[in-house]
Parts: C-alpha cells; sequence; structure tokens
C-alpha cells in the first residue's frame, strides 16, 4: 500500500470499524485499500475517507493550543486575539474567569469545509484513477466545533447533490462522524439519518490506534 501516514492510517481504521460495528451487514468486509481508501474484496462497496479541515484550520488549531489555551485574556496580545477571531471564531472561558478553556467555530465554516471535503472526493473519483465499485461512498470525520441542527444538514445534502448532478461518478452515501454521533446522507434518495456512537467511541478509538501503530 506504499507509504503511510500514521494518522492517515488511524482515521481510515477507525472509519473502518465504525462502520463494520454500526452496519455489520453491508460494510463488515471491507478492507483497507487505495483509491478507494476501503474497499470490498468482490468490488461492490468503496469508502473514500477524508477529514473536514483546512490547512488554515490546522494552523490556528496548533496556534490556540500553544499562545492561547489555559492563558487569562487579560495577559493575551489583543492584537493575537484578533487575528484569531478573523475567521469567525470566538474565545471560551470558564463561567466567572478570564481562563481561556477553548473555542467555538461558526456553524458557516465547519459547514463549509464538509462541503469542500466531499468536493474533493468526488474531484478524485472522477479523475480515472479509481478502482471501479459498484457503490461508493466518503467518510467525513468532522471539526470538534460541527453541530448537527436539522436546518444545516439539509443545506449540506443540497449542496452536495447539486454538485453530483455534474459528474459520471457519484457517492451513494455520505457518513459524516460528528463525534458522538455519526450522521448519514442517502445521497439518492434525500434521506438524512443520525445514530448515536458515544457508547462505542472508546472501544472505536483503542481498536483504531492499536491497528494504526502496530499494522506498519
Amino acid at each position: 500500500m506504499g507509504n503511510h501516514n500514521t494518522e492517515k492510517d488511524f482515521y481510515e481504521i477507525k472509519a473502518q470499524i465504525t462502520l463494520k460495528k454500526m452496519f455489520s451487514t453491508e460494510y463488515s468486509r471491507l478492507i483497507r485499500s487505495e483509491s478507494p481508501d476501503l474497499i470490498t474484496n468482490d468490488l461492490e462497496i468503496g469508502v473514500e475517507v477524508t477529514r473536514a479541515i483546512d490547512q488554515q484550520d490546522k494552523k490556528e488549531r496548533k496556534y490556540f493550543e500553544r499562545e492561547l489555551i489555559n492563558s487569562d485574556v487579560s495577559n493575551v496580545n489583543p492584537e493575537k486575539l484578533k487575528a484569531f477571531h478573523r475567521n469567525g471564531k470566538q474565545i471560551l472561558k470558564l463561567p466567572d474567569s478570564e481562563k481561556i478553556i477553548g473555542y467555538s467555530d461558526g456553524f458557516w465554516h465547519s459547514n463549509s469545509n464538509i462541503i469542500g471535503a466531499v468536493t474533493k472526493k468526488i474531484k478524485a473519483i472522477n479523475c480515472g484513477k479509481y478502482r471501479s465499485v459498484k457503490y461508493m461512498d466518503v467518510y467525513v470525520f468532522s471539526q470538534p466545533e460541527f453541530t448537527y441542527d436539522d436546518c444545516d444538514l439539509d443545506e449540506i445534502m443540497k449542496s452536495i447533490i447539486e454538485l453530483q448532478s455534474k459528474y459520471d461518478n457519484t457517492f451513494r452515501y455520505l457518513f459524516v462522524d460528528a463525534i458522538n454521533i455519526l450522521i448519514l446522507f442517502d445521497l439518492q434518495k434525500n434521506i438524512i439519518q443520525k445514530f448515536s456512537i458515544e457508547d462505542l467511541l472508546d472501544e472505536i478509538c483503542i481498536e483504531a490506534k492499536n491497528l494504526a501503530e502496530n499494522e506498519f
């Protein structure tokens, strides 16, 4: 399978484990592959795995963890806070305190990242370099700030369906892994379903981490 990135391996394995545990009848035969990332030996199902995060988000997250987390707002350079706020992010503080404990990201930004991640994958599966399968799905790991309001999910569905109408090869299902919730977009039937994975989360993460570290 060529060169490996442990972080990429972890997310592909995590998606594989989650699908097997949640939908064992259909996804129990998934194995790791390339183009697509997960596949069944009979070429019935392929799954592309990606993350809804761009390079700017990565830089901002690292900046927050390095410069802002656990600091008092009064001790932070105002210019640094302004730079962090430019993309719609808001600092979260402890109640009745100036201590910074996290940040929130505007839903539009998270929503846009999901659509952007799927867009890249749609273009990829139409480039002629992917193995042909009967059903192609896409699994997206969302950012922690992603919410799942029904109106916003409808907007994601609408955007992806409209985008896919321009391509020959399309995705059947879009899975959005929103930490404790797995959201299934049936892009053919225009149906959205939510499944709780909270009880399985620790088990899935431990299993994926161990496999990613020991597989290669």
